[in-house]
């Protein structure tokens, strides 16, 4: 049976996409991103990652699994310069659990989950893009705790040309990132990921897809496969 998860989801990409993902643009990749490790393994993994104090971890995880990479010490944006990246404990541990980009520092708004404040380089996916040959086929994963729009509008003509892109949205946030993917020439293609908390939905990943891709591999379009309705193939999760 199918399921919303991004593994099974990635797979049947692969299973239908005719090409091959050789380059995934990860942005926001902490210590690793295990699903785009096991789904692309064989490709260069370019692995956003302004906490510095994730590094050392990260490298080593890549490494261990003989996966090309590099580590952008950067934070993404719409627009280049220096923020404020404020490392946070929100779950009491004294560990970091989620980081927030601003543009000054704020010792007050988070109280005592607050751990550090860190100067921050800030680029665009765009201007990045300038700087690098991608090989071919190429994924993008967004997840970054609240900047996903203003990345999306920094990286138009990189977004624009990928096969796949992957980005997180709560609910309240979902409309406004799938319309601006949409116009950047993709669809959606799965939402997977659902996360619950006190049993009420709160945060899914969106799947999508280029149109081209779609548009030249009739495998994406299932709809398309057969002339009758194959009720064997229907399935309500």
């Amino acid at each position: 049976m199918r399921t919303p998860s991004v593994l099974e989801c990635l797979s049947v990409f692969k299973a239908a996409f005719a090409g091959g993902i050789v380059e995934v643009i990860d942005v926001g990749a902490q210590t690793s991103t295990p699903f785009l490790m096991q789904s692309f393994h064989d490709a260069r993994h370019h692995l956003f990652e302004p906490v510095v104090t994730y590094h050392s971890q990260l490298s080593a995880n890549y490494a261990a699994a003989g996966i090309e990479h590099e580590i952008v010490a950067a934070a993404v944006s719409d627009a280049p310069g220096v923020m404020h990246q404020h490392l946070l404990s929100q779950d009491g541990s004294g560990r970091i659990t989620h980081s927030q980009l601003l543009s000054a520092p704020d010792r007050v708004r988070f109280g005592s989950q607050l751990l550090s404040i860190e100067e921050t380089p800030v680029i665009t996916l765009d201007t990045w893009a300038q700087g690098v040959a991608l090989r071919g086929d190429y994924v993008v994963k967004i997840d970054v705790d609240g900047l996903e729009e203003r990345i999306i509008a920094g990286g138009p003509q990189l977004l624009g040309g990928a096969t796949l892109v992957i980005v997180e949205a709560t609910l309240g946030r979902l409309t406004a990132r799938l319309l601006a993917l949409q116009q950047l020439g993709l669809q959606p293609f799965d939402i997977v990921g659902n996360a619950y908390y006190f049993d009420q939905l709160q945060q899914v990943d969106v799947v999508m897809v280029a149109q081209r891709v779609i548009n030249a591999n009739l495998d994406l379009q299932p709809w398309k496969k057969s002339s009758l309705v194959l009720w064997d193939r229907w399935q309500q999760y």
